[in-house]
């Protein structure tokens, strides 16, 4: 994808996985282009999904989190 990314970054979670833990920082970004074909397309699936079901998809709780504020911020209302 091609796009603005909006800054400052919304926030940030953590994770383990493989024995390594991770800090992720999540911006919103103002997708312009969207690819066909992109260097993880093997291993990922990509689909665009309202706010409401990527909330209920997501397990980590920080990350719901950053997920409603990103809605509230684009008046996008979530229930």
């Amino acid at each position: 994808m091609r796009g603005d990314i909006q800054t400052p970054a919304l926030g940030e979670y953590g994770y383990e996985k493989w024995g390594r833990r991770y800090r992720v920082e999540v911006f919103l970004l103002e997708v312009e282009r969207e690819f066909a074909d992109w260097p993880e397309a093997g291993v990922r699936k990509r689909e665009w999904v309202t706010f409401r079901d990527a909330i209920r998809r997501v397990e980590e709780p920080k990350l719901k989190y950053l997920l409603r504020r990103a809605a509230a911020e684009l008046a996008a209302p979530v229930r």
